[in-house]
């Protein structure tokens, strides 16, 4: 069976402008309807230089930070320093930055915090090797974090 190319160009305008209205217009209505504004929410940081970093996060909310380092090198990151009363950490995970399943190569490990209460508190991330007890940290990032109350 034959088609047409003007028949084709149109098939094809229709497909395209499915796929691009209905999102769209999806999008729009939920935009238009009233609701609470979001008051808890997630900050995400990846901390790739070697300086003081400074961020906000509401209580109840959560703070997530990204250090790269390399697999098979035997070094991984530490959080240490913070006050448990003003931020809890509730998650820490490695995850390979590539996706060829080698072993090895780019990691990021991935920190979750959530505010606890108002406050001010410093994370300390180190990057070490656990059975070097006595020697410094090959790198150091540190966060000064300001936990405020949830916006209503």
């Amino acid at each position: 069976m034959q088609v047409s190319n003007t028949r084709r160009s149109l098939i094809a305008s229709v497909l395209l402008f499915s796929f691009v209205s209905t999102p769209v217009s999806f999008l729009g209505a939920c935009a238009n309807k009233p609701g609470p504004r979001m008051a808890v929410m997630r900050v995400t940081h990846r901390l790739t230089e070697e300086k003081k970093h400074e961020t906000e996060v509401a209580v109840g909310g959560e703070l997530a930070n990204e250090l790269p380092f390399n697999a098979g090198t035997g070094y991984s990151w530490t959080a240490k320093g913070f006050d448990a009363k003003v931020l809890t950490l509730v998650s820490q995970e490695s995850r390979s930055e590539t996706t060829d399943g080698r072993t090895g190569g780019p990691m990021i490990e991935h920190f979750v915090f959530k505010g606890v209460k108002e406050g001010e508190t410093t994370i300390t991330f180190e990057l070490r090797r656990a059975w070097e007890k006595d020697v410094a940290p090959a790198q150091t990032r540190t966060m000064k974090v300001k936990v405020v109350k949830a916006a209503n």
